[in-house]
């Protein structure tokens, strides 16, 4: 029997990841230390399942438009994108809900803002994180 042991991936609760291609895409959760008071952009780790290598990626947009750190989120796939949404520290948004994205909606439900599914059609982002 064997082991393989990663390092350097995110250490993190609440957090939300999604899988394109050979990489998988861990964004923000929750660190006791952490400061969650202030609009921080968001952490985005990538592993890549190849090399079973971690990596931070880097912010390269402008930071008026990354997501800020969160918690609680949900992020979903789309012909090769994410799309973020939700999480505790996004006023009036969905915390600790689950999504799907099929065809071209994602599917939003569950979570402690409501019972009610919402669905956004995928035309358009709120937010960039170029990778």
């Amino acid at each position: 029997m064997w082991t393989v042991r990663l390092e350097g991936g995110p250490r993190r609760v609440n957090h939300a990841a999604v899988a394109i291609n050979d990489k998988i895409f861990s964004f923000g959760g929750y660190c006791t230390g952490e400061d969650y008071s202030t609009r921080q952009p968001i952490d985005v780790h990538v592993l890549n399942t190849v090399s079973l290598r971690w990596a931070l990626v880097p912010c390269q947009s402008n930071l008026e438009d990354v997501p800020f750190q969160r918690y609680g989120h949900t992020v979903v796939a789309y012909e090769d994108q994410t799309y973020l949404w939700g999480g505790r520290n996004d006023d009036g948004r969905r915390v600790n809900h689950a999504a799907v994205a099929i065809n071209d909606k994602i599917f939003s439900f569950g979570g402690y803002f409501s019972g009610e599914v919402e669905t956004m059609m995928v035309l358009a982002t709120y937010s960039t994180v170029l990778t």
